[in-house]
């Protein structure tokens, strides 16, 4: 009024942004939903709807997101989007991103226009000995797990070389992978090329030679008591590789553990992963939530969750070692049937779904989509 703005009321809502894929299907999804929890004033009168889009090697198949009324509090009001990759041709490899623009209006008031993004989806047919398109988030570092209770000497092995320092571990402190034959090559020669013979062991090396932190990489050798490599001294420290002499049939196994492992979560050139000694699923915490029932048109099927109000998250520190293989049968068994129902999904963090989380007021202006 006379060039001066009053604020005359507030919405404030939970707005959960959910991207999710397959590592077999060239569609991926991106939902969002937001529930306001409380405001004041004509702001709670609002009607929210959005407009899906993308950016990258991807078509838009279908989205929707109709007008719907804010009120009643603590409801919640969603849309949802599918897109299919053009990165289908042998060899290809694509990175997309796709937004949500959501529109505020009220009767009387300029509509307000705010953005939500995830981007971290990447989709290729180059995964070698995959036959079919798959999509992932490539920034998560997928876990290739030595069992204990099947190669013993293997997992003791890892455990050992990472606890003397060696990276591998953890999402902060992941390897990397490598395709070249070349750097591969010299990983194992440089570290076991001079191993002794000794009847039903191997040597091991660790970091594996098909990541970059091999000794091609820099670096020395170091082993540990027992570990039967006379030329070799013990030694702790975050560079080089450890060597071990394994039983033969646990090294043996470990090259097709480690092929399966980065076929099945697409792990390509240049991605890091992660190196365990055991199974260890961590169920997600972050404050109260609850499975709702939801349907979906046909094909992927997420599982929603509710947020207490205040709460802080980020699926960057918040990612637990989860495969992707719970969800991804989900997946499969969605896009040939409609399918209904709440998803229990301990950990929502993994190579095929991405998540964001904030709390936040409804905008005050208008904001030009990018």
């Amino acid at each position: 009024m006379n060039g001066t703005k009053t604020v005359t009321g507030e919405a404030d809502m939970v707005v959960i942004n959910y991207s999710y894929s397959d590592t077999g299907l060239p569609t991926f999804a991106h939902q969002l939903e937001l529930s306001m929890y409380g405001g004041w004033g004509g702001a709670q009168k609002a009607s929210v709807d959005g407009q899906a889009t993308l950016s990258g090697s991807c078509t838009l198949e279908s989205s929707s997101f109709p007008a719907q009324p804010l009120l009643p509090l603590n409801s919640w009001r969603s849309g949802e989007a599918f897109f299919d990759t053009t990165a289908t041709a042998a060899g290809a490899i694509g990175n997309r991103a796709t937004y949500w623009y959501l529109t505020f209006t009220n009767a009387g008031y300029p509509a307000a226009v705010t953005s939500y993004d995830l981007n971290e989806f990447r989709c290729d047919n180059a995964t070698v000995g995959r036959a079919t398109v798959g999509c992932v988030v490539p920034w998560y570092a997928s876990e290739l797990v030595y069992s204990s209770a099947s190669y013993p000497s293997l997992a003791s092995h890892v455990q050992r070389a990472q606890a003397s320092g060696l990276p591998g571990a953890t999402f902060a402190n992941p390897l990397t992978r490598t395709e070249d034959d070349t750097i591969i090559n010299t990983n194992r020669q440089m570290a076991c090329g001079d191993a002794p013979s000794i009847t039903g062991l191997s040597c091991d090396e660790y970091p594996i030679a098909r990541s970059r932190e091999g000794l091609s990489s820099g670096g020395t050798r170091s082993t540990f008591d027992g570990c039967q490599m006379p030329n070799v001294s013990s030694g702790t420290g975050p560079t080089g590789v450890s060597v071990y002499m394994i039983t033969a049939t646990g090294n043996n196994a470990q090259g097709g553990l480690n092929t399966q492992f980065f076929r099945a979560e697409r792990v390509l050139d240049g991605d890091p992963f992660r190196v365990t000694h055991a199974v260890t699923v961590v169920p997600f915490r972050d404050g109260p939530r609850t499975a709702r029932p939801r349907a979906n048109h046909g094909r992927l099927a997420p599982r929603a969750m509710t947020y207490q109000p205040g709460e802080t998250w980020s699926p960057h520190t918040t990612c637990t070692s989860r495969k992707a293989l719970s969800v991804s049968s989900t997946l499969e068994k969605s896009l040939s049937r409609r399918r209904t129902g709440a998803m229990d999904l301990p950990s929502p963090c993994h190579r095929g779904l991405s998540l964001s989380r904030e709390s936040t007021p409804a905008p005050s202006g208008p904001r030009q989509p990018l």
